[in-house]
């Protein structure tokens, strides 16, 4: 839809449709919005990445204890993530050897792929990183987030008829997101069961 304009705007406050002159929202978590309708876009799966130049700088990442000696990038945004995961991993009191925390998770994961440390991502935001190779996942194992992310918008009449193929496309879209964390979700799965215990000795 090339004749639409788009008009992106960033902000952790709750919406308000009946203040806020806004189309639409996307929200993680479970936040009540009134008179609005929701729908479910995908989960946000948590795992460990890091730049695979880290593991050229001589200290070991090959089992999750092996954490403890690096640096663990954490966003503030999110400050649950890495105790998910490490719970997940079966290793809650794990330490890294330094932390780092970040405004955002966008700057933690620019970070790991700079090298910096071992940052903890939702999957559905690093897919391209991962195919890329930009980021790597060091460990087979994703945890459940206690939240996904939704597309929520006003229950009245859309005041902007481009909305609808917005809408249209943005679903399709996340259909398309979900199918490849499902992917590799079951590669992560199938990578765990071959190593076994092995990934938390």
């Amino acid at each position: 839809h090339p004749g639409n304009n788009l008009q992106l705007t960033m902000n952790l406050a709750a919406v308000d449709f009946q203040r806020d002159d806004l189309d639409a929202t996307i929200k993680l978590g479970h936040e009540e919005t009134p008179q609005s309708v929701v729908r479910h876009l995908f989960e946000a799966d948590l795992v460990a990445v890091c730049s695979p130049k880290l593991l050229k700088q001589g200290i070991p990442l090959n089992k999750v204890s092996d954490l403890a000696r690096h640096t663990l990038l954490h966003s503030t945004a999110r400050p649950s993530n890495w105790v998910l995961w490490l719970q997940e991993a079966g290793m809650p009191e794990l330490v890294g050897a330094n932390i780092m925390q970040f405004e955002s998770s966008s700057l933690a994961y620019q970070a790991a792929a700079d090298g910096v440390g071992i940052a903890m991502a939702q999957l559905p935001l690093i897919l391209d990183d991962l195919e890329a190779g930009t980021l790597i996942m060091p460990f087979p194992i994703s945890a459940p987030d206690d939240c996904s992310y939704n597309l929520i918008w006003p229950d009245r009449t859309p005041r902007n008829p481009s909305f609808k193929p917005f809408r249209d496309w943005m679903m399709e879209e996340a259909r398309k997101t979900t199918a490849r964390m499902e992917t590799l979700k079951a590669d992560i799965a199938r990578r765990r069961s071959e190593q076994g215990l092995a990934i938390v000795a």
